[in-house]
Parts: structure tokens; sequence; C-alpha cells
């Protein structure tokens, strides 16, 4: 049996009490520290917002100069109202 949280054998998620960082969920640093923070933001930008037929968003491509971190995952973007 192999624990979901933290990948280790022999507990289940309930019995689990290893340390994981709250962006990444690895074990290897501390939430400050994480290198998906120091990594690009996602940004989205919103135009139009005058007239509800002609408003659209617009989310720039990665550059190919910008490295992806491994273990980075994509976000999710939610939109009301």
């Amino acid at each position: 049996m192999t624990c979901y949280r933290c990948g280790e054998p022999g507990h289940f998620v309930a019995e689990c009490t290893k340390e994981l960082c709250d962006h990444c969920l690895k074990s290897q640093h501390v939430t400050g520290e994480c290198p998906l923070l120091s990594g690009p933001k996602p940004v989205v930008t919103i135009y139009g917002v005058c007239c509800q037929e002609l408003m659209f968003f617009e989310s720039p491509e990665v550059a190919p100069s910008v490295q992806v971190l491994e273990g980075s995952f994509p976000g999710v973007v939610k939109v009301t109202n």
C-alpha cells in the first residue's frame, strides 16, 4: 500500500504525518521557498468591458525562453460575473 499524499509506502493518507509544501506537495522545501512561487505568474487580460458583445479574454502563451519547472502544474482560471 502506498500513501497517495506523500508517495511513501506503509501507510494511508489519513495516517500521513509528512510535512509537504502547500503549493507543489513535495517535501524537499518549506512552502515559502517553493520554486513554483518564483516561476512565471499566470496572467489573463480582459478587453472590451464597456460592451458585453465585444468582451474577450487573452491569456498569453509561455515564451520559449521561460523555463517550465519540473513538477509544475497548469492553473485553473474561473471567471464569474
